[in-house]
């Protein structure tokens, strides 16, 4: 009896490393392809010597220029801003970088409004995986949940298992980078069908979660022990949205008292008169192209110089 049982042991050991030989071969080259998440790329295979990084949402990766930002600024800026994310996701993507480069940036700018704070599915979650084995970073503020179940992060292939197709994972030849930094510009004009939804979904939206903003304070904490300077930024929206966000008041405050105890800058640009042209935005929360363009050399970077004396 104790044979058995000790071959079936051997069997099932076997089984695992096989999977953990055949996930690491199939993760270790991945590359991501989409345009939108070009970010990854330069995370995990560029040796990155960037002096300022950008953070947050599809808002981020949208307003600010990295070219714009290191021609006016002489700082090497890469945009890590990714669409849905959270301060969850963007915490990952500090602590990943941190872990994978010598040397920390000097500055980190991260976009802040009501999707940092507030609990909700990650759109596009698919895109951590190949990286998520025994990737304690992203157990930690990803995983045991619905999406991200534990098994993900410890049982080789397990994750793979209904996202081969999104993956792509054995269909890669070319590898994404972003010509803009991470930078990806809207190049249409203002979408009023899309505003009206916007409008509409955001009336629901509450002023922040409990375990979120304990995320955002060991973001700033963990800024502060590698000496990076952080600023938040509240970035343009159509001024036409402004009243959709019923606890818009509240959020603002919020970010002013989060940034006052922890002795940080933020700037609140929602109010500024960018917001007021409806030429500037691809749709309410978004800026076009020409918007952001605007946004970077008109607003932020003057802004950032007359912070750190740049």
């Amino acid at each position: 009896m104790k044979k058995f049982i000790k071959r079936i042991f051997l069997f099932w050991i076997g089984i695992y490393f096989i999977l953990l030989l055949v996930d690491w071969r199939v993760s270790r080259n991945y590359v991501w392809p989409q345009r939108y998440f070009c970010s990854w790329n330069h995370l995990y295979y560029d040796d990155m010597d960037d002096e300022l990084l950008v953070f947050g949402s599809s808002r981020a990766q949208v307003h600010f220029s990295s070219k714009i930002i290191t021609d006016s600024l002489g700082l090497k800026t890469y945009n890590f801003g990714l669409p849905g994310a959270s301060i969850n996701y963007s915490y990952i993507q500090l602590r990943e970088i941190l872990k994978h480069r010598k040397t920390p940036p000097r500055y980190v700018t991260l976009e802040v409004c009501f999707h940092t704070l507030m609990p909700r599915p990650l759109p596009y979650h698919y895109q951590m995986m190949p990286k998520m084995l025994f990737n304690v970073n992203m157990f930690r503020y990803h995983g045991n949940n619905d999406v991200y179940p534990t098994g993900y992060f410890f049982v080789p292939m397990l994750r793979y298992f209904n996202y081969w197709k999104d993956l792509d994972l054995f269909n890669k030849e070319t590898y994404y980078t972003c010509d803009g930094n991470g930078y990806i510009g809207e190049g249409s004009t203002y979408n009023s069908k899309r505003n009206s939804e916007l409008a509409n979904l955001s009336k629901t939206y509450i002023p922040y979660d409990e375990k979120q903003y304990g995320v955002l304070k060991k973001f700033i904490k963990t800024c502060k022990e590698n000496n990076i300077s952080l600023l938040l930024v509240w970035t343009p929206e159509y001024y036409k949205y402004l009243d959709n966000l019923k606890e818009r008041a509240e959020l603002e405050k919020c970010f002013e008292g989060i940034a006052k105890d922890n002795s940080i800058p933020f700037v609140n640009f929602v109010h500024s008169e960018i917001c007021n042209d409806s030429l500037n935005f691809e749709n309410a929360m978004h800026l076009n192209a020409n918007g952001s363009e605007k946004f970077t050399s008109e607003f932020y970077v003057p802004t950032f110089r007359n912070l750190y004396g740049l």
